[in-house]
């Protein structure tokens, strides 16, 4: 049993393990489809006002190039014409302008190395960052101007906090203006994600690569805080929910719901007078009807009830219940005795009167048809003041006392020395018939002298057959259990055959 609970419990933490990193790692690749649509969304809103930027950069240049031309009309030089740039589009930085008319060039200048150098600085941006736009004015009378200007520092504002976000971002020549279009999109989770955008004021477009590296290194970033918070969430669950059906499938746990669902039922073996066959008394013998495991062995779960916190329910469990069922067959034949198993480490616990009380009264004599039988697995002082207290309390009730199994347990003549008990019960392994073992004879007839020089009654258990009984009385012992009288029956079983009469025929 404890050990179909440590695999239950293994399965448990397993699939729990398991649930959450599927849980994460779903959760993880969810956020990263965000982050990335998030980015990429992100990125086209700023790439949508760089390039509404550039176009009013583009119209404003025009203007100012269509100014300057009208102002140089009569007196076209070279010098003339950087002064007025130089004053109307300080923020651009020009690299060459011609002024005409209908088909002559009227004058034409051209920037110093220092002079565009200078334009750049003036607007954060390089040198060849991004390559030269050619704009172009008509005024009136066949006036005419054409300029190249280096398109860094018409978007190099935002371009900066653009890339600080995505990846690359360059300015590109268009084959030729179409007007405002819908920035286009890469397919979802392929690498390399392009933004285009074109301009409507010339053949320029705005290109944005977003790299997967980028949107990688972005999620990453926030999924170590989400992975933090999976882990105090999985923390949570694990000493919250998951901790209290973790309890529920250890064996303690699945006690307590024994208990409370009843799936706990008792059995009783009587106990028979060898020489008139008549059932003098019962031993409630407690069973476990599992849910999943059936009907289990006593020895797969009692010993480790008895060690355990639960034994002092269970054991409360079992006294109400032998209780209601020694009612039931004084009935039908007063004076019959239930003999009820408890581990001697209950008797330091003075809980075990109130127990007692509890299930059959508080008379005086209460306990006169209880046997409390002494289970000898573990060794137990018997000599402690809260022993003593505790068996003296029950006794003065009428509780007699047993020695379960003696001979093969723990401190069973420590417990003759310190407790009055009432009776022994011989294990049944001094009575199997195996040849070549002399010594049954003997080890049998010495545990009865012992018992009467104690004053003890003998009661011999697992008796199978008629010779073991010839034995038993050739010994002087006269009260017995075992499989050749019953075996373990409910109560109603046993309400029948005590209703029926003798249940055992002597030979």
């Amino acid at each position: 049993m404890k050990e179909q609970a440590r695999q239950s419990e293994r399965r448990l933490v397993k699939g729990y393990v398991v649930l959450i990193g599927l849980f994460y790692l779903g959760f993880a690749c969810l956020h990263y489809i965000e982050t990335r649509e998030t980015v990429l969304g992100e990125v086209s809103r700023q790439a949508e006002g760089v390039i509404r930027w550039l176009d009013r950069n583009l119209a404003f240049s025009r203007q100012a190039l269509q100014v300057v031309a009208e102002q140089s009309d009569t007196s076209c030089t070279g010098d003339e014409v950087g002064r007025k740039l130089d004053t109307m589009l300080r923020s651009v930085a020009v690299e060459q302008v011609e002024i005409g008319r209908g088909g002559t060039i009227l004058c034409s200048w051209r920037a110093q190395p220092a002079q565009t150098a200078q334009a750049l600085t003036a607007c954060h941006a390089e040198a060849g960052r991004s390559g030269v736009v050619h704009i172009s004015t008509k005024g009136p009378d066949d006036l005419w101007a054409n300029a190249t200007l280096d398109t860094a520092c018409l978007v190099s504002p935002l371009i900066v906090s653009l890339e600080g976000s995505a990846g690359s971002i360059r300015v590109i020549q268009r084959a030729a203006p179409s007007g405002t279009s819908t920035p286009k999109k890469a397919a979802a989770l392929l690498p390399g994600a392009v933004l285009a955008l074109p301009s409507s004021e010339g053949p320029l477009a705005l290109e944005v690569s977003v790299s997967e590296w980028s949107i990688a290194r972005n999620w990453a970033g926030q999924i170590v805080v989400f992975g933090a918070l999976f882990a105090a969430f999985g923390a949570a669950g694990w000493y919250g929910p998951i901790a209290h059906l973790r309890g529920r499938l250890s064996v303690e746990g699945q006690v307590q719901t024994a208990l409370r669902r009843g799936d706990f039922s008792l059995v009783y073996l009587p106990t028979v007078d060898i020489a008139t066959g008549e059932w003098i008394g019962v031993e409630a013998l407690l069973r476990w009807n599992h849910p999943t495991h059936g009907q289990l062995q006593p020895a797969s779960f009692i010993p480790w009830i008895e060690k355990s916190p639960l034994i002092y329910e269970t054991t409360r469990w079992v006294m109400r219940r032998a209780a209601t069922d020694l009612g039931r067959f004084q009935h039908a034949k007063r004076g019959l005795d239930v003999s009820i198993n408890v581990p001697p480490s209950q008797l330091g616990d003075p809980r075990m009167v109130s127990m007692a009380t509890e299930a059959f009264g508080d008379a005086p004599q209460s306990l006169r048809c209880v046997i409390i039988e002494l289970t000898e697995r573990e060794v137990t002082d018997y000599s402690s003041d809260v022993v003593q207290g505790v068996v003296h309390e029950l006794k003065e009730r009428g509780a007699q006392f047993a020695l379960d199994d003696f001979g093969v347990g723990f401190s069973n003549f420590a417990c003759l020395h310190y407790i009055k008990v009432d009776y022994i019960k011989v294990d049944k392994s001094f009575l199997q018939e195996t040849d070549g073992r002399s010594f049954e004879a003997s080890a049998m007839g010495s545990i009865v002298h012992l018992a009467r020089q104690f004053g003890v009654s003998v009661i011999a258990e697992g008796v199978e057959t008629e010779r073991q009984v010839q034995r038993l009385k050739h010994y002087g012992i006269d009260k017995a259990q075992g499989f050749l009288f019953s075996r373990p029956v409910d109560a109603d079983a046993v309400l029948d055959k005590l209703n029926n009469g003798k249940a055992f025929e002597p030979a």
